[in-house]
C-alpha cells in the first residue's frame, strides 16, 4: 500500500511539471506594439489645442475594446497648487461622437492611427500637467504626460 501511494504521488509530481512546462497550449500573450503620443499645438482659434494619438505599429490587426464612450483617461491638473474646481474652465473633447453613450469596439490595421483632439479654454494663466492614456480592456499602455503654461 505504501509503495502505491509513493508511484502515484510520483506520477502526479511528473504530470504537474509536464503540464507546468510543456503544455502546448500555453502561449504567452503577447501585447501589441502600439505608439501613443501627446501634442500640444499652442492655441488655436483662441483655444489651446492638444492632439492624442495612438498608432497600430504591430503587424497585426488590434481590436480595442473601449471601457467607455470617452475612450481614454484624461486628466489636467493646475500645478499653482490651487483646485481646478473653482475655475471656469473648459474642456471639450473634439472627435468623440457624443451621441453614443456606449463603449464601442476598434479594429486598427497595421499602421492605423486614431487622433482625438481636445480644447481648452478659460483656464487661468498657469502651470498645468495633462494626463491621458487609452481606456481599453486588456492592454495597459500610452500613458502620454505634457506640461505647459497658459499666459
Amino acid at each position: 500500500m505504501r509503495k502505491l501511494l509513493i508511484v502515484l504521488a510520483l506520477l502526479f509530481i511528473i504530470g504537474f511539471i509536464y503540464i507546468l512546462i510543456f503544455n502546448p497550449k500555453k502561449q504567452p500573450q503577447e501585447s501589441p506594439e502600439i505608439v501613443s503620443k501627446l501634442q500640444d499645438n499652442g492655441f488655436v482659434d483662441g483655444k489651446r489645442e492638444f492632439i492624442f494619438s495612438v498608432e497600430n505599429v504591430d503587424k497585426n490587426e488590434i481590436e480595442f475594446q473601449y471601457l467607455t464612450a470617452l475612450e481614454y483617461n484624461y486628466s489636467l491638473e493646475y500645478l499653482n497648487g490651487q483646485d481646478l474646481d473653482t475655475f471656469n474652465g473648459t474642456t471639450e473633447h473634439i472627435d468623440l461622437q457624443e451621441e453614443n453613450e456606449e463603449a464601442r469596439k476598434l479594429l486598427l490595421k497595421p499602421n492605423e492611427r486614431i487622433e482625438y483632439r481636445l480644447h481648452l479654454s478659460g483656464y487661468p494663466a498657469g502651470e498645468y500637467e495633462m494626463t491621458i492614456s487609452p481606456a481599453v480592456y486588456e492592454y495597459d499602455f500610452g500613458l502620454q504626460r505634457i506640461e505647459f503654461s497658459i499666459k
